[in-house]
């Protein structure tokens, strides 16, 4: 379980929050051309860097965005090739979050 990754997306969903801290180091909460807020990660462990980035609710058809739109916050953890979501209910998983099939149990 990544803990690191529940931190960033807790930190992502907080407005007033400009930084989030990952093992000591500060890491900026930076806001894309469309307004999402997001973070660049780098895990040590897959040795590769993951933006996490907020539900875009501006995305008209998405159910995601949807659900964004009613108060629930929602992550999206993306890498070449792979991705993960986080949200309250449930986490799904491309193959590089294998360690994190519990995550919403820690939400």
């Amino acid at each position: 379980m990544k803990s690191e990754y529940i931190t960033i997306h807790n930190a992502i969903h907080a407005p007033e929050q400009t930084h989030v801290a990952i093992h000591g180091v500060a890491l900026p909460i930076s806001k894309a051309a469309n307004g999402c807020r997001y973070v660049d990660y780098y895990d040590v462990d897959q040795k590769v860097t993951i933006r996490f980035i907020e539900q875009n609710k501006k995305k008209a058809l998405s159910p995601y965005a949807k659900r964004a739109l009613a108060g629930e916050k929602i992550t999206w953890g993306m890498r070449p090739g792979n991705w993960i979501l986080i949200d309250k209910s449930t986490s799904r998983l491309n193959p590089f979050q294998q360690q994190l099939q519990q995550i919403s149990e820690q939400l």
